[in-house]
């Protein structure tokens, strides 16, 4: 199968999962306003938020868009999604456990390097810059792999539902950088799984 054909299909998959039920975007607009309203609160209160707050944030803003079939709004969310893997990667390379520092090193240049091919996020205001701690190593890695899968699905629908030569082009490439970026962050999740399993004391062995 083409890659043509194969975006095509993943489009239409998306189109179904947004339009089946007439009630989804009704919930997701009232999603959208609860966690809003949590995130103005966390906002006024600290000008940092911790980077699973972060991922929560981009991950209901992109699926507003996508409901939505806005297509510069997904690319603008995936400026988004790049800038707050990059800004995580560089923290997890000083502040996080040393046996991923090289691994958070190269989800950050692989980000800054997709980001700086990304148009239209220039003059956007990066929610990375919020970025504070990374409490949960482990849960941010995982919600910001989520994440990343998610701006892939959103980006595939946006290429095959553009006549954009240039779009299309992004799409792809911002796509593939996603694709490459949770490889790392995948890496970087068996890394802390073996580490983990080394620091765990042996069971004790069964006395007869």
């Amino acid at each position: 199968m083409s890659i043509e054909d194969r975006l095509r299909n993943a489009a239409h998959a998306v189109d179904e999962m947004w339009t089946d039920d007439k009630t989804t975007q009704g919930r997701f607009a009232r999603l959208e306003a609860r966690l809003s309203t949590q995130a103005e609160a966390a906002a006024a209160s600290s000008p940092r938020l911790d980077a699973v707050r972060l991922i929560e944030i981009g991950r209901l803003v992109l699926v507003n868009t996508a409901v939505r079939h806005a297509p510069l709004e997904i690319v603008a969310e995936t400026g988004q999604a790049l800038a707050l893997a990059s800004a995580i990667g560089s923290h997890l390379t000083e502040h996080g456990p040393p046996e991923i520092a090289d691994t958070a090193s190269h989800l950050a240049e692989l980000g800054y390097a997709a980001l700086d091919r990304l148009e239209s996020t220039t003059a956007v205001d990066l929610r990375a810059d919020q970025l504070g701690e990374v409490p949960d190593v482990r849960k941010a890695l995982v919600g910001l792999g989520a994440l990343l899968g998610e701006v892939g699905i959103a980006l595939v629908a946006v290429a095959c539902g553009t006549d954009d030569d240039g779009l299309y082009s992004q799409c792809i490439e911002a796509t593939d950088a996603a694709d490459e970026m949770s490889d790392q962050i995948r890496g970087m999740l068996q890394s802390l799984t073996v580490n983990e399993q080394r620091s765990t004391p042996a069971a004790a062995q069964p006395t007869e």
